[in-house]
């Protein structure tokens, strides 16, 4: 929010707001999601270059947004020489959510097997 409010964009609260003001065509939203994308961009590619993964899954309330997902698609091929597989989750934003649900049945599993 910082980057949107220095380089002239109207008094936006939140990230949430951010969007709403890209979907309504403000070009300073445009230009911060697009840096924002390059420099997610050239994250994915140092991670693929030192390990080599499979899959690198975006998630999160920004993470699977189509705005940034699509922006960070067209620019990895110019930073890496062979496709880098990328997904955004299929949990969505709900992934925390999610994981602290599983880490809680998997810590209570643990400890009702422990006990007398």
């Amino acid at each position: 929010m910082d980057l949107y409010r220095r380089q002239g964009g109207t008094a936006a609260a939140t990230v949430r707001e951010m969007f709403t003001r890209l979907e309504q065509g403000d070009d300073v939203a445009a230009s911060v999601l697009d840096l924002t994308a390059r420099r997610v961009a050239v994250a994915v590619a140092t991670l693929q270059s030192l390990l080599d993964l499979e899959l690198i899954v975006f998630g999160g309330s920004i993470g699977v947004r189509p705005e940034l997902y699509e922006r960070v698609l067209r620019i990895l091929p110019g930073l890496f020489s062979r496709p880098i597989p990328i997904a955004p989750s299929r949990l969505g934003d709900r992934a925390g959510l999610i994981g602290a649900a599983w880490a809680a049945g998997h810590a209570l599993r643990e400890n009702c097997a422990s006990t007398p």
